[in-house]
């Protein structure tokens, strides 16, 4: 729902009467100013979203920008699938409400992957809309929901044919050396830990766990807890093949805002690896003492597992229609 001009606009959304999830495609104008609603109606052989929830609608000066969704595929004699959209559309706003139209957009420029629920605002002053987070949704089975959410940041030029662009962050710049004191390195920041005080810091959450588990050397043993940001840092155990799946589009954003990468596709995306690859190296060393240290005290993948089985388990009763 967004607002433009003085109508308010509603488009698709669903209802879960509890046997089957009905996902919607219309399209209804609240007038402020009458104090009623309309349903825009569209011919059959003109082009407009498919049914969907979970969308980013953004109020634009030409209209509004909508992008990407979540619905389910309902096949007789098929569980039910559930699918991520990506594509981008434009509605064109009219005062006179019949000439309200839909207009499909291209994907021009880095375009963010597969996803849904992102939040979008505009800066105004750009004419930029900014597109944040969001979340993918493996439905694999009945019983399992593994859910990859993101902290990315992309843009999207409103103008023109639109074009999206990546918006990563700038890190703060160095502050020099003053009066002849020499500049502290930045692993010897407080913001900025060695890696031994990583797993330092890893090996004492087991100290807070009841009961506390010991190994053979008498030190803490750490649940599986990745060290530092679980988005970008490897998992004791994790392949760097499984590190990289998971973590891609995050290398290939910070190969273009850091190394000034110009490439694109499999280019880019080899750019992408040689960072991660670099990233998992400097922690297997560690990694490989957490496995050690957790193989010391019994603690196998086994019972990792589950224990995350458990925990997935956890909503199968309830209902995933959670746009």
């Amino acid at each position: 729902m967004i607002l433009w001009k003085h109508y308010i606009v509603l488009f698709g959304g669903f209802i879960d009467p509890g046997v089957r999830t009905n996902y919607l495609q219309d399209l209804w104008v609240f007038d402020t100013q009458e104090y009623k609603w309309q349903q825009i109606e569209f011919r059959d052989n003109e082009r407009r979203p498919s049914p969907r929830s979970g969308f980013s609608f953004l109020a634009v000066p030409d209209g509004a920008i909508l992008h990407g969704g979540y619905c389910k595929e309902y096949v007789k004699g098929k569980r039910p699938q559930g699918i991520a959209l990506d594509d981008t559309w434009l509605l064109k706003m009219d005062s006179d409400l019949k000439n309200i139209k839909w207009e499909k957009r291209k994907k021009i420029g880095y375009a963010p992957s597969i996803r849904s629920g992102c939040t979008m605002a505009l800066w105004s002053a750009k004419g930029i809309g900014v597109l944040f987070g969001g979340v993918y949704d493996d439905d694999k089975d009945e019983e399992t929901l593994e859910s990859v959410f993101y902290n990315e940041l992309y843009g999207y030029q409103t103008s023109g044919n639109g074009r999206w662009i990546s918006m990563a962050l700038r890190k703060p710049k160095k502050k020099p050396g003053g009066g002849g004191k020499k500049a502290k390195k930045p692993h010897d920041t407080p913001t900025s830990p060695t890696k031994i005080d990583k797993a330092q810091a890893l090996l004492k959450l087991a100290e807070t766990s009841s009961p506390p588990l010991q190994s053979t050397s008498s030190e803490p043993v750490p649940s599986q807890t990745p060290l530092g940001d679980a988005h970008v840092t490897p998992l004791p155990g994790e392949t760097l093949a499984t590190f990289y799946t998971r973590t891609k589009d995050h290398w290939a954003q910070k190969a273009r805002a850091e190394l000034g990468s110009e490439n694109r596709g499999k280019s880019l995306r080899r750019d992408g690896f040689a960072l991660a690859e670099e990233r998992w190296t400097e922690y297997k060393p560690i990694l490989e003492e957490i496995e050690r240290i957790r193989k010391e005290a019994g603690i196998d993948e086994e019972s990792s597992g589950t224990a995350r089985t458990a925990g997935a388990g956890k909503g199968v009763g309830e209902s995933r229609n959670r746009r």
